[in-house]
């Protein structure tokens, strides 16, 4: 299942319209019915406008893992992630990709944040531009 059904499964779940969805998320009722029906994929302000006034978890969005729904604090616990460390990765890695230019697919964008997630809190120290550039240069 793609990131555009499980939009479509999580409208449903909380038994929104289309257009009651768009609204929240500040696109058009087209744009959404064309993401759910994987016409086109949502945009880093979709993913983002969706993330921030909705409910539903980012992990299990990008990659079909996890509750549907966030879990309060303890949103990325089982995956021992910390929300704000995946949340500065996103905004690093989208600003990088939208100035290299570079498109990944969602799943290649899921698994360079919880790597990178991953290597900054074992770390514990700042993400690298250079290294994430990297590791965009692999994936794609």
């Amino acid at each position: 299942m793609g990131i555009g059904k499980r939009i479509r499964s999580y409208r449903k779940e909380k038994g929104l319209k289309v257009k009651e969805l768009a609204q929240i998320i500040g696109i058009s009722q087209g744009s959404l019915s064309d993401i759910e029906n994987e016409k086109t994929k949502p945009s880093a302000d979709t993913l983002s406008s969706i993330v921030r006034n909705t409910d539903i978890n980012p992990y299990w969005l990008l990659t079909g893992k996890g509750p549907m729904l966030k879990e309060g604090d303890h949103l990325f616990a089982h995956q021992g992630l910390n929300p704000q460390v995946v949340k500065d990765v996103i905004e690093t890695l989208e600003e990088l990709l939208e100035r290299e230019k570079v498109h990944l697919p969602p799943s290649k964008k899921a698994e360079l944040v919880v790597l990178l997630a991953e290597e900054v809190q074992e770390e514990e120290q700042e993400l690298s531009p250079g290294r994430i550039l990297r590791l965009i240069k692999l994936a794609s």
